[in-house]
């Protein structure tokens, strides 16, 4: 990925035409970054609430996408790591009844949230519904970034690593929880 001041220099000489590819990678702290830049003058706030949605869209589809051709995969070798068919009728179920939940949870925590949107196509859920509830979601937090973006936007650096923390932080969660879970499964089969 680029690094900070690569995106800001990026988006100074491209703008519009780079925002799109940017925002699909590193939609969040473009997205504040294009906001500070609407403060300025420098870009248009309408046409970067359409290009990051519009990104956000294609990315949502493509994790959806890799999950549901990924699927094969995970029934032959998910066994291997304690996804055996039951497992997975389980997560379906839970998915199923919990889907707006699931979802939105899985598009406001980034970084872990990946795996939750890969999930709904490994799992089959229906892609009307999942892009759906993803657009709704995009429209809300692109709107709250661009607005963070607008007031805070010289505070960039900070928000960038806040950002960083808090994917750490839920990744390093989600990490303990499956040594837990192995540990758990390790300790009952012995």
């Amino acid at each position: 990925m680029p690094s900070l001041s690569q995106t800001i220099g990026w988006l100074l000489v491209y703008k519009y035409y780079i925002l799109f590819p940017l925002a699909i990678f590193e939609g969040p702290i473009v997205t504040v970054i294009a906001g500070f830049f609407v403060a300025t003058g420098f870009l248009n706030v309408f046409l970067i609430y359409i290009i990051v949605i519009l990104a956000d869209f294609l990315g949502d589809t493509l994790l959806y996408l890799l999950g549901r051709q990924g699927n094969s995969f995970i029934v032959k070798h998910g066994a291997k790591i304690g996804l055996t068919a039951q497992k997975l009728r389980q997560a379906d179920d839970y998915y199923k009844n919990n889907s707006k939940k699931t979802v939105v949870m899985s598009k406001i925590f980034h970084g872990i949230g990946i795996i939750g949107l890969i999930s709904a196509g490994i799992l089959h859920i229906n892609f009307k519904h999942y892009i759906r509830l993803c657009i709704l979601v995009s429209f809300v937090q692109t709107a709250a970034l661009l607005i963070v973006g607008f007031l805070f936007g010289h505070a960039y650096l900070r928000i960038a690593e806040y950002l960083d923390y808090f994917a750490a932080f839920i990744s390093a969660l989600a990490l303990l929880a499956i040594a837990f879970i192995i540990y758990y499964k390790s300790k009952k089969s012995s």
